[in-house]
């Protein structure tokens, strides 16, 4: 895998113990959140993660959209630069 020796650098051997534990995150839902992800990722299983973490958000009361993306993880497609502009300016209090 194209993270693997990082995440191994980073977690030691107990790779699958550190992913299980930090996938997916809890977060908070007074934060507003925008996550780019692709059906096609291979690294990041969006139903296991974008998806899971966008739910918890909305049934917690805040605010969550996950924006489509194409391809692998790191994708071009995941880098929309207008769109995450526009996220902040709508966010901004």
């Amino acid at each position: 895998e194209e993270y693997e020796e990082s995440i191994e650098a980073a977690y030691g051997q107990a790779v699958d113990e550190a992913v299980a534990s930090l996938s997916p995150v809890r977060l908070y839902a007074a934060v507003p959140v925008q996550f780019w992800a692709s059906e096609d990722d291979t690294t990041v299983d969006r139903t296991e993660n974008a998806d899971v973490c966008a739910a918890q958000v909305v049934a917690d009361g805040g605010s969550a959209v996950v924006v489509p993306a194409e391809g692998e993880h790191g994708d071009p497609s995941t880098y929309d630069l207008p769109a995450l502009l526009a996220f902040f300016e709508s966010t901004a209090g």
